[in-house]
């Protein structure tokens, strides 16, 4: 008799393989886009505080960005939105090749690091990441997050099987302007059964969501890669 399935991580279920990318703001004019008169209020109907920040939105909506020809990238790890720790065996060899090996062939990048953990401010607030960067000489900043949830379900004549639902979200961030250019969702499984070779069940499990989240970070590579081959100017 079958047993039932049992629950190792509370976050929502995915189901399939998934990736999903912001698309660009199309500008047809290099000059500045014009400012919405319904932002711009008078002093007589706002006060002071109001119009300055209707102000900032106003900009944040008409700054076109422009990338160098040539760019560097600091990525950075968020704590995910569940408070997840990162997963032990994330930053290996493998994470190498799917997260950073596809945007160093890009020819629109000619350095990505991973932010030194010296300059990262404590909060992780975005417009201190961005400050961050900026003194690391980064023109774009990578921020990520990703969510695992795992499944398992035991045999008493077989192995146990287990599959492993991860989340990876990124961020690609305009250094000089903080406008964000580009958002990629990728979700991702994968199946695995335990291995006698691993030492507990639960390196079965970090094993899992390891590969899960390796193909979503080559997903996002790969999204980032085709929208830096488009026209400089967005």
């Amino acid at each position: 008799m079958k047993q039932p399935l049992i629950l190792l991580s509370l976050v929502t279920i995915i189901s399939g393989c998934s990736t999903i990318g912001s698309h660009d703001r199309a500008f047809f004019s290099t000059q500045r886009a014009p400012t919405n008169p319904l932002i711009e209020l008078s002093q007589d109907s706002v006060d002071e505080v109001e119009q300055a920040f209707n102000r900032k939105i106003a900009r944040y909506l008409s700054t076109q960005v422009q990338l160098p020809q040539q760019n560097r990238i600091a990525i950075v790890k968020l704590e995910s939105s569940a408070g997840q720790a990162a997963t032990p065996l994330e930053l290996n060899e493998q994470t190498y090749r799917a997260l950073i090996q596809p945007l160093q062939q890009s020819p629109r990048v000619y350095d990505v690091a991973f932010l030194p953990s010296m300059l990262r401010p404590r909060n992780n607030s975005l417009t201190e990441l961005r400050q961050a960067a900026a003194l690391f000489r980064a023109d774009l900043l990578l921020t990520y997050q990703s969510d695992c949830t795992s499944f398992t379900q035991h045999k008493v004549f077989a192995a146990n099987q287990l599959r492993a639902y991860c989340d990876v979200e990124a961020l690609l961030i305009d250094v000089r302007s903080g406008i964000i250019t580009k958002t990629v969702v990728s979700r991702q499984d994968w199946t695995s059964a335990e291995n006698d070779a691993d030492i507990s069940f639960g390196e079965t499990i970090a094993k899992a969501q390891l590969t899960a989240i390796n193909l979503g970070f080559k997903a996002v590579s790969n999204e980032i890669v085709s929208y830096l081959q488009q026209p400089v100017i967005r």
